[in-house]
């Protein structure tokens, strides 16, 4: 549907992936079968479930990874689709490991509650498939993810090990996205201003490190690509 809709308006070959919110509660949900307690709203209610959600009972996450990757290579194998948007990778990498700890749960013997190191090995083999698989369809793979803060720790004056703010931030979600990206822009919104930074790049050429992409949008940065990459043809002595 969404990439009926970009087609219909006339904008990019892009399919956008994101993760429903209906289908995303049903991870969340401890008790299905129990009645709504008297005198709290829908939407009070649903919170509550929501952050109760004991890692004791998990479901609902293996058939909402399913249907991401059905989507996910519907896209891939459709040849009027060039780019694919996570949206989001945070909640990409969550679905993903949550997906696979439910798959756990079903076949262990005894209560699990977390994956084992091991484990996890195979939610990063699973996310490293999806970060590296369009670019063998000669596709284009936005991943859209929101930032964490960067603690770390030191010793205080009393001796005592502390956790503290650094005031960095980073990706949240899978360690390895930002090592994985070509490029990768820090969105960042200023009053009426929303405007991108480049922190990360393999297209020095075409895309610099620091360059200001105003608004972000992915239309801007194409432009902004197609700018450089004339003006770099330019200084070479090639023709257009």
């Amino acid at each position: 549907k969404n990439a009926d809709k970009y087609r219909a308006a006339g904008k990019l070959d892009i399919i956008d992936l994101p993760w429903p919110a209906s289908i995303r509660a049903f991870g969340g949900d401890p008790t299905p079968e129990s009645p709504k307690p008297k005198g709290l709203t829908d939407q009070e209610w649903l919170k509550m479930r929501l952050q109760a959600r004991p890692k004791s009972f998990l479901r609902g996450w293996v058939e909402l990874w399913d249907i991401f990757v059905d989507a996910f290579f519907t896209g891939l194998e459709d040849p009027k689709v060039s780019t694919l948007v996570l949206d989001t990778g945070t909640f990409t990498w969550t679905a993903n490991h949550t997906a696979l700890l439910q798959a756990v749960q079903i076949t262990s013997d005894k209560p699990r509650e977390q994956l084992i190191q091991r484990e996890y090995g195979d939610a990063n083999d699973r996310m490293d498939m999806i970060i590296n698989t369009p670019r063998g369809y000669g596709k284009n793979l936005v991943i859209v993810c929101h930032t964490k803060p960067v603690y770390a720790t030191r010793v205080n004056r009393y001796g005592e090990e502390e956790e503290y703010d650094t005031k960095k931030i980073t990706v949240d979600g899978y360690k390895h996205f930002l090592a994985a990206a070509d490029v990768a822009i820090l969105c960042e919104r200023d009053g009426e201003r929303f405007y991108g930074t480049v922190t990360t790049t393999g297209l020095e050429d075409y895309l610099p490190l620091g360059q200001i992409i105003e608004p972000v949008t992915y239309e801007n940065i194409l432009k902004i690509i197609d700018i450089n990459e004339k003006l770099q043809n330019l200084a070479e002595g090639v023709k257009d």
